[in-house]
């Protein structure tokens, strides 16, 4: 006579306690600029992302280790997929925001806890999506060139281009170059080696490429409100890398060139 071993969900599975909610917040809007649903990966030691956006243009890498939580449970390993966008907007004009997440296994849902003082604690649940275990794999690429600028003067002179649906990044030993052209006219912005705004320049070999100016705006938005500087990294009609610095744990976008544009 076989046995057959019945598995029993648990009724809560404690997450994570992030104390200064807002920034999570604004770290996972980066991520929905590229896709509203969201698989968080879970470890015993950290938390992450890969997403990659629906046509494929654009991908962001995101790790939080266990420090980056006011309170950390290693309880659950493995992936939960929510559509993190209905999340943001219910709570995204709360400030100084307590976020307590717990995941319902047994009905299968997200559990957030919203504390913001001196106010009531609010409850909000998600439903967990089906997870379709898709892998991103991170592009392996030598880049020519790597310049890091302050995040919002980056944000100031991608906002300003109006002129074309495409921005051009060009890099030459002095310089970072940000411009675009149009039939209404040309933008151009120069990040210049040893000025205030650029804190490191190194480039092994002259660099330019184009990419969707729409992708770039979008992911600027909440990016300044999350790190003050951002590691800029090109070559030649490849991927762009944006290394965005966290205080503690990492964020990487890349973004695909436009060819012949």
């Amino acid at each position: 006579m076989s046995e057959v071993t019945q598995i029993v969900k648990k009724d809560r599975i404690p997450l994570f306690t992030a104390y200064r909610g807002q920034h999570l917040l604004n770290v996972l809007r980066c991520a929905t600029t590229l896709n509203n649903e969201i698989t968080l990966q879970f470890t015993p030691e950290n938390l992450s992302v890969d997403l990659m956006d629906l046509s494929h243009v654009a991908m962001i890498n995101l790790k939080l280790p266990m420090q980056y939580f006011y309170e950390w449970s290693a309880e659950f390993t493995g992936r939960i997929c929510v559509n993190l966008l209905d999340f943001i907007k219910d709570i995204k004009t709360l400030k100084n925001t307590e976020l307590k997440f717990t995941y319902l296994e047994a009905t299968e849902r997200l559990e957030v806890k919203v504390t913001t003082p001196p106010n009531q604690p609010i409850t909000k649940t998600y439903v967990v999506l089906e997870d379709l275990g898709e892998e991103i794999p991170i592009p392996k690429i030598f880049f020519k060139s790597k310049t890091r600028i302050l995040a919002s003067p980056l944000k100031y002179a991608v906002d300003n281009i109006t002129t074309s649906e495409h921005v051009k990044l060009s890099t030459d030993e002095e310089n970072l170059t940000i411009s675009a052209s149009g039939d209404l006219g040309e933008s151009k912005t120069v990040f210049r080696k040893g000025d205030d705004n650029t804190l490191d320049h190194r480039v092994e070999e002259p660099s330019e490429s184009t990419y969707t100016l729409s992708y770039l705006k979008e992911l600027l938005k909440p990016t300044v409100k999350i790190s003050e500087l951002i590691a800029l990294e090109l070559s030649t009609d490849m991927p762009l890398k944006l290394e965005i610095e966290l205080p503690i744990g990492s964020m990487t976008y890349h973004l695909a060139p436009c060819i012949g544009v």
